[in-house]
């Protein structure tokens, strides 16, 4: 009996388990039902004296419906199995049966009545509905044909046999109906508590997620900082380091620490990204922007991870895109620079094309405002295989790692970047060929802020110019991007092509051209032959990023050359001289009245800091935490603030309200707010909004870009402090021109009219000429040991001494001296022996010619009156009032002797030719101030200063205020100097600089002793 029971429950588990879906459940109870029904109906004909023919097809229905649900358990399929049963039972087995068991008088109708209640419940919507009214409308039509047809009914033998039979289908159909309905009501309980079970699950689970991602935001916005604080100060000072002189293999460890941190962020930045994707958290921000800025920025960040592949990188921008657009931006870059980032890892050797093009949205309209722009990016990497194609744009997606192996990144730029994509309305497609290259597509829909063109040539068929490039690849798309601003070209692929081409222009028998584009290689070797042409065009060479010479008087060009930079250097808006003077292009204002407070808790955060505003010239005040902070703004006013947000103790935003409220309490004699700029790492969404929202009046991320900084000095910094260009000297009124001994002079080689604009005084110029004729001869020793074939002096040491050349030679004004100078200053320092070797000679003799000449103008002055005046020479109050120690170190006497004549009649000078003497000298006597070179034979300006500051003997000596003075004027060399320094002095040095610096310190010691930086 247990074991019928258990099978019975087996049974009853398969048919109606809860697991199963409802409509299931239902079918199987109506089957069985059908099943039981026609079984009873099979046995009861007996008794009611049906017909044979209805007691079988009873039988065969019954063997249908265990079939049918015998099919439902095995497949589920209960919707088929349903429409079956319609066709077979319904529609064929009933009417057999109607006719055979008495008609419409006999207990059929209530199974008519059951096949359209069990219809209605088993289909939904128009299903049932149609089902249903087709049902009605047989049993209608069967009704009919029993009335006007009475001879096809076989009838009852009895009235007994109706009674009989009407109760039967009466009770079996209500008895399954009932048991159906009672089901049915117990299965949408049943659900019905599961659902609300389900609903409190889901609000615990809802209020668990949200849980989850505020604990995720929490914890990004935590690590965000903890990871940005340091790699602010990894990536900042590698950064101002790097711009300083250094050996190869010091360089090369540094640009790979700047690298990794480099790479680094991009990792944290995708993961922030890729979290406010996936929480709906990023929001894309439209402004209006210049279409200029975006791809140059792009370009030179791509140009850097370039430099150390054999890869080539071509653009072709087309010029007629519109100036100006309506977008975001920074999304936009960030699409850009992922695709070229992309071609750059997975291209080892070959090209990387950028293509920039756009089309105008609705048909081409001239009306229409809006332009979809295409970033196509094709490269000849290792390419993408068939089987990857559908998992490249993946989270965390890395394809073919076997081949891929050693490449950085998250997997995620290409994901994020679709997104982006498509949160703007655009898309990106990619095609690739596996083994050969790969192109990827965005399209973004823009709208158009300004009509003017991208990139435009004033007059271009007024400039021809001639292209002197071998490269087939380079050529094809300087003359692409040339066609594309309606220039006219000659295209010279050989030497001697070139050379025949500018003979004829020089004969006069050839076209005049306006510009020459050159590389810069081929320029090197044939520069005495260009030089000896009588009226060259306006020279333009082409360079790869970081290999300029620095060649003065002559314009560069980086490659990739695209239309605008092209452009640009024929209208003459762009100097483009070399990769020194584009990173001073950045800081386009000094602002030496300005004054700024930085505030920090890490010490290294404050130098880098204090090492980007330097170019800027500015009074800097430092400290380390947001009480102190307060207590520097009620003694000083500042003209901008920066604000460390997570600091120990009072953080920014408490630092930030408390200045606030003392502006408050204080005010009208405050007059204004003081502009103060959150400085944080933590870069996620939504800070700048809070920033704002607690009193800062901008936000600056950390590590800190350069471009970024620049746009908010010169948005806050109040315009009247900004300086554009060097004003007038300051001191004498007396505008009266005086006799000059240089009047109606000459000396070969030097411009006397610059030098006079700069010294302002005859003597003072005199005799640092004098000087220059008396020392540069024995540095002139030092350059012939590498002449020949012995090279008796070490390439380091001919550096220095060629650099120290090339300084003095600057500071009289001998531009032709210091620019050979220059020139092989710069190959020494690639370890270019051939070009040293090839030229070394030929600067000797022309030193050697402007000191013959030089010698000559100085003996016809000899016995002649000068003007002892000190001429406008801006002297300041700090220099009147004490005769302050200042000791000048410099391997060059003529520098030594530019600071004398300068400085002596204000201060008690100490000039020294060896830094070791100068150390030796400060054990005895104690200097005010020191200025001292940064490139001397002995040891480094740098080395003497840690020499200084490590002196145990003498701890007072690291107090001491230092000035560089270097002809380094770049941030690749002359940042590193605000961890050593109080500021610096370019040569040739500038009278009124030098005293302004000099002053500007000592104004500062004896004000108090937190400037750490004047002007």
């Amino acid at each position: 009996m247990k074991k019928i029971f258990r099978y019975v429950g087996k049974i009853a588990f398969a048919l109606f388990a809860s697991t199963l879906p409802f409509r299931v459940r239902l079918f199987n109870i109506y089957a069985l039902g059908g099943l039981v029904i026609t079984l009873f109906v099979c046995v009861s004909s007996l008794v009611t004296g049906a017909s044979t023919l209805n007691a079988l097809f009873c039988g065969i229905t019954a063997i249908l419906a265990g079939i049918l649900l015998l099919i439902d358990v095995k497949t589920g399929r209960y919707e088929l199995c349903f429409f079956i049963s319609i066709i077979l039972v319904f529609f064929i087995f009933y009417p057999v049966m109607f006719f055979a068991a008495g008609g419409y008088r006999s207990g059929m109708p209530s199974f008519f009545v059951f096949a359209v209640v069990s219809t209605v419940f088993m289909l939904e919507g128009r299903k049932a509905l149609i089902v249903s009214a087709v049902e009605i409308a047989f049993y209608a039509v069967l009704c009919l044909c029993a009335y006007y047809r009475p001879e096809w009914v076989i009838h009852f033998d009895s009235e007994f046999g109706y009674v009989a039979d009407t109760l039967v289908g009466i009770t079996t159909v209500s008895a399954v109906l009932g048991v159906t309905l009672f089901v049915q009501l117990r299965l949408y309980n049943s659900q019905r508590k599961e659902l609300q079970e389900a609903y409190l699950d889901l609000e615990e689970q809802t209020r668990l997620a949200e849980s989850v991602s505020r604990a995720k935001s929490d914890f990004l916005a935590q690590m965000s900082h903890e990871i940005r604080t340091p790699m602010n100060a990894i990536i900042g000072m590698s950064h101002l380091t790097l711009r300083e002189d250094m050996s190869p293999q010091a360089r090369e460890y540094l640009e790979n620490i700047r690298r990794a941190g480099d790479n680094l962020m991009v990792i944290i930045n995708d993961i922030l990204d890729f979290s406010r994707i996936e929480s709906g958290r990023l929001d894309i921000v439209p402004e209006k922007y210049h279409l200029a800025s975006l791809i140059n920025d792009s370009l030179s960040i791509i140009r850097t991870r370039l430099h150390e592949k054999p890869v080539s990188m071509f653009a072709k921008i087309d010029s007629a895109l519109p100036q100006q657009l309506f977008g975001d931006e920074v999304r936009i870059r960030q699409i850009l620079l992922n695709l070229l980032s992309n071609a750059v890892k997975y291209t080892r050797e070959g090209h990387i094309i950028l293509s920039i093009r756009g089309e105008r949205a609705g048909g081409g309209s001239a009306d229409n405002r809006e332009i979809v722009l295409e970033f196509e990016v094709s490269d000849t990497g290792v390419g993408i295989r068939p089987e990857d194609m559908e998992k490249l744009f993946g989270n965390f997606a890395r394809i073919d790692t076997k081949r891929n192996q050693g490449i950085e990144g998250t997997g995620l730029g290409l994901a994020i970047s679709k997104r982006l994509c498509q949160l703007m309305g655009g898309d990106i497609t990619v095609q690739s060929a596996y083994g050969k290259g790969s192109t990827f597509t965005a399209s973004l829909p823009q709208a158009i802020a300004d009509e003017k063109p991208f990139a435009k040539v004033e007059a271009p068929r007024a400039k021809p110019v001639l292209i002197y490039e071998n490269r087939k690849r380079n050529a094809d798309s300087f003359c692409w991007s040339l066609d594309n601003l309606g220039v006219c070209y000659t295209l010279a692929a050989t030497e001697d092509e070139f050379l025949e081409t500018l003979r004829l222009e020089n004969d006069g028998a050839g076209k005049k051209y306006a510009f020459i584009f050159m590389p810069q290689a081929p320029y090197i070797r044939l520069r005495p032959l260009l030089e000896d042409m009588k009226a060259l065009p306006r020279l333009v060479l082409l360079t790869d990023y970081g290999s300029e010479l620095g060649i003065r008087d002559i314009r560069f060009l980086t490659l990739p050359a695209y239309t605008l930079s092209i452009a640009n250097i024929m209208n003459y808006k762009t100097e483009h001289r070399s990769g020194v003077e584009r990173e001073k292009a950045v800081v386009t204002f000094r602002a030496p009245s300005a004054r700024v407070l930085i505030v920090d808790d890490i010490t290294t955060n404050l130098k880098v800091v204090q090492g980007l505003l330097l170019p800027y010239n500015m009074i800097i005040d430092t400290c380390e935490t947001g009480a102190a902070s307060i207590e520097f703004f009620k003694k000083h006013t500042y003209d901008l603030v920066f604000m460390d947000h997570m600091m120990p103790g009072m953080d920014g935003i408490e630092a930030a309200a408390a200045i606030r409220a003392w502006e408050k309490e204080n005010a009208p004699e405050v007059p204004k707010e003081t502009p103060i700029i959150a400085l944080t790492a933590n870069a996620i969404s939504g800070m700048k909004e809070m920033f704002l929202q607690q009193g800062f009046n901008d936000y600056l991320a950390k590590p800190i870009e350069m471009l970024k900084l620049h746009e908010i000095l010169k948005r806050w910094i109040p315009r009247e402090k900004q300086i554009k260009e060097k004003p007038d000297l300051k001191g004498s009124t007396d505008n009266t021109p005086r006799p000059s001994v240089f009047d109606g002079k000459n000396i070969e080689g030097i411009d006397l009219a610059a030098g006079m604009e700069q010294y302002k005084n005859d003597s003072v110029y005199l005799e640092i000429l004098r000087s220059y004729a008396s020392s540069i001869p024995a540095f002139l020793d030092t350059l012939r040991g590498a002449s020949g074939e012995t090279w008796e002096t070490p390439l380091d040491s001919y550096t220095i001494t060629v650099h120290g050349i090339k300084g003095a030679s600057y500071q009289i004004h001998a531009g032709e001296a210091g620019r050979e100078a220059e020139l092989l200053e710069a190959a020494a320092r690639a370890n270019d022996r051939k070009t040293v070797e090839a030229h070394n000679d030929g600067f000797i003799k022309t030193v050697e010619r402007l000191l013959e000449n030089l010698g000559s103008f100085l003996a016809e002055q000899e016995g002649q009156p000068l003007d002892k005046k000190p001429g406008d020479r801006g002297m300041t109050a700090a220099g009147q009032e004490a005769k302050k120690i200042i000791l000048a170190v410099d391997d060059m006497p003529i520098n030594l002797t530019t600071i004398g004549t300068i400085l002596r009649n204000d201060f008690d000078l100490r000039l020294l030719k060896s830094p070791i003497a100068a150390l030796s000298l400060l054990n005895t006597v104690k200097a005010d101030l020191i200025l001292v070179d940064i490139e001397m034979p002995e040891m480094s300006g740098f080395e003497f200063v840690d020499r200084l500051r490590g002196n145990a003997e003498h701890p007072e000596q690291k107090d001491i205020p230092v000035i560089f003075v270097t002809s380094h004027e770049a941030p690749d060399v002359i940042e590193r100097v605000i961890s050593y320094s109080a500021g610096y002095v370019v040569k040739p040095v500038n009278p009124r600089i030098l005293l302004e610096k000099v002053g500007a310190v000592f104004e500062a010691r004896e004000g108090n002793g937190s400037v750490s930086a004047a002007s």
